[in-house]
């Protein structure tokens, strides 16, 4: 399965956010779910390795998970994944927080983890650090066939979202579109508005990260 974006499939779908607390990982887990849901087999990477979330926000452990598949390349993905409620949806938590997040995200072992769980799933999420935090989210996206700007209503400054933009076109990172997030009745149709006269911008409101 997977998402079409003009003629190439997007499998792996990095999502991120210019920064902290714009709702990215909740959003991470929401598209998940739905596409869960839709019948494709989903698995959410949490690449986040500074301060990981996801784990709390579908309510596991997280003892075990990209970092221990990084380090330990001969272990299985699904040996530290969760199944978490919603059929077809599996949770791979960050595992323990290592001292070069970076260094590992930029690894051809994670290139490789990312190959074998490609075998196995029909799309992959995944969460990262926000651009302005860390070099995490681009070196994810070097493997990855896509990113995904997060930003929140109010709250994400437009040259904080312009710079975001600006690194992962530097970086010949595809960007594949902005979600605006937190909008609420008549302000949310206006804003609506205004983005879609210039172009389309794909997005479903949530709660912060």
């Amino acid at each position: 399965m997977g998402c079409k974006h003009r003629t190439r499939v997007i499998k792996a779908l990095v999502i991120t956010s210019p920064g902290p607390g714009e709702g990215k990982s909740t959003l991470t887990a929401n598209l998940g779910v739905v596409m869960a849901q839709a019948g494709a087999k989903t698995v959410i990477l949490d690449g986040d390795l500074r301060k990981p979330t996801l784990h709390k926000i579908f309510g596991v452990q997280n003892d075990a998970g990209v970092t221990t598949l990084i380090t330990h390349p001969d272990k299985s993905w699904t040996s530290v994944s969760k199944q978490v409620a919603t059929p077809n949806l599996f949770l791979v938590p960050s595992g323990p927080i290592p001292p070069n997040p970076s260094d590992l995200l930029s690894s051809e072992r994670f290139n490789q983890l990312l190959e074998r769980i490609r075998q196995e799933s029909d799309i992959i999420l995944i969460d990262s650090p926000p651009v302005h935090s860390a070099s995490d989210s681009l070196a994810l996206a070097g493997h990855a066939d896509g990113l995904l700007l997060v930003s929140q209503s109010h709250k994400t400054r437009t040259d904080a979202l312009r710079g975001a933009a600006q690194a992962a076109r530097q970086g010949r990172i595809r960007l594949v579109g902005l979600v605006l997030n937190r909008l609420t009745g008549s302000q949310g149709s206006t804003y609506y508005g205004e983005y879609y006269e210039s172009e389309p911008v794909p997005g479903v409101p949530s709660p912060g990260d």
